[in-house]
């Protein structure tokens, strides 16, 4: 199956650069199996053909990093595949914005406890340092501890440990922790031994801190790099390289994308706003199985946007306009419907304007097909905002059983 990977400009096809393709195939879990090198030109790349079907990652390489990383595939028949790869630019923390995601101090584990804790950047990592004691039966032990770590950009195309299968874009990697013991404290000798528990609950701190404020950072640079070029949730972003510099703080070069054919065009978010939480989506899909998938005017409306995917998606990174209407529909939506009975709520007008602003703008500019299916669609749209929607969906299950006891009356 071929997989072609188009990209926006700023990309690597400027320079006309070969870009590699690493894949890997499932076994014991995923790993790299082949490379491969494919010149880009016209701002598309085209993967060597993939022949074996099953589950599948790759990652896309040029000499300075990894650009992109798949997440877990599974690749069926023999259609092209499209990913739609973003140049989200470079963003850079200093000390104090990394530092503002660290806990609130004190921070306690046990026995052990951090009083205080600051962060420095050195030439090509970062230190914290800081004070706090371990309890024992003698009396607390004042300790000071230096923790050196760097940051490292995840290459890895799919991970099972991480949800989704798609590890973080960014990993902390340590280089040293010194635990001490300070002046005045009783059995100061044993700090060594408590080293193994400070070196959990400093090292363990600093991590989750510094990879969440990390990730975050990279996920506004994409999710602002999409805002002119659209974008479906479940964006993956992927960091290329990372400068850590005394004078100029981390500095991260990063990037997004996604597949046109596997995503989901249901569930967009574009523009300004923010790649969908993962919250949202999960709210998305207890809508389409708990509520839409019970009947067969439901299925209707998830059969017709899986028919259209391909296309919508494609609507979305060419129209910003039609992204935003989307954006707006699922927004509305996700605030008329009740989170633990979607069906007991209607659609507000708001909402209803939203769904047809958006019908409209794809009548517009889709395909004739698209274009009948969505005027059929509009007129439906104001069952939702006078009942329920859960009503409104039973209903087609009536006429059927209304229509098979005519049919079996005529029998």
């Amino acid at each position: 199956m071929p997989i072609r990977v188009r990209f926006t400009s700023g990309s690597p096809a400027n320079g006309g650069t070969a870009i590699g393709f690493a894949r890997s195939q499932q076994g014991v879990g995923l790993f790299f199996s082949a490379s491969g090198q494919s010149p880009v030109a016209n701002g598309q790349a085209v993967v060597p053909t993939v022949t074996a079907p099953g589950e599948f990652a790759f990652r896309v390489d040029r000499p300075s990093g990894v650009i992109w990383r798949s997440g877990p595939l599974l690749l069926q028949g023999a259609t092209t595949d499209t990913y739609f790869i973003v140049d989200a630019g470079t963003t850079t923390m200093t000390a104090a914005q990394l530092a503002a995601r660290l806990p609130t101090l004190p921070i306690a584990s046990g026995a052990a406890s951090i009083t205080s804790l600051t962060l420095s950047i050195g030439n090509g990592s970062i230190i914290a340092t800081g004070s706090g004691t371990y309890g024992t039966p003698f009396g607390p032990i004042p300790i000071a501890f230096t923790y050196v770590f760097t940051l490292e950009p995840v290459i890895d195309p799919a991970d099972y440990r991480f949800v989704g299968g798609v590890p973080p874009a960014v990993d902390v990697r340590t280089i040293s922790l010194a635990v001490t013991g300070t002046a005045g404290g009783p059995l100061g000798f044993l700090v060594n031994f408590f080293a193994g528990v400070l070196f959990s609950l400093v090292a363990g701190t600093v991590r989750s801190s510094i990879e969440a404020t990390v990730q975050a950072s990279v996920d506004r640079a994409v999710a602002s790099a999409l805002s002119s070029a659209g974008g479906p949730a479940g964006t993956i972003p992927t960091v290329e390289t990372i400068t850590i510099a005394t004078e100029t703080g981390v500095s991260l070069k990063a990037w997004g994308g996604f597949s046109l054919e596997r995503g989901c065009a249901s569930n967009p978010s574009g523009g300004s706003v923010r790649v969908r939480p993962a919250e949202d989506l999960q709210r998305l899909r207890t809508i389409r199985d708990r509520l839409l998938r019970l009947s067969p005017r439901g299925v209707a409306y998830i059969e017709t946007f899986e028919q259209f995917n391909g296309e919508l998606l494609k609507l979305f990174l060419e129209h910003e306009d039609v992204l935003r209407l989307a954006d707006a529909v699922v927004a509305g939506a996700l605030g008329d419907l009740p989170r633990d009975d979607p069906g007991s709520g209607r659609l507000s007008q708001a909402t209803a304007e939203s769904v047809v602003s958006f019908l409209d703008a794809l009548a517009e500019r889709g395909s004739a097909e698209l274009k009948l299916t969505v005027t059929a669609v509009r007129e439906e749209v104001g069952d939702f905002t006078r009942r329920p929607v859960g009503q409104v969906l039973a209903e087609s299950l009536k006429l059927i059983d209304e229509e098979q006891g005519r049919a079996h009356k005529a029998v």
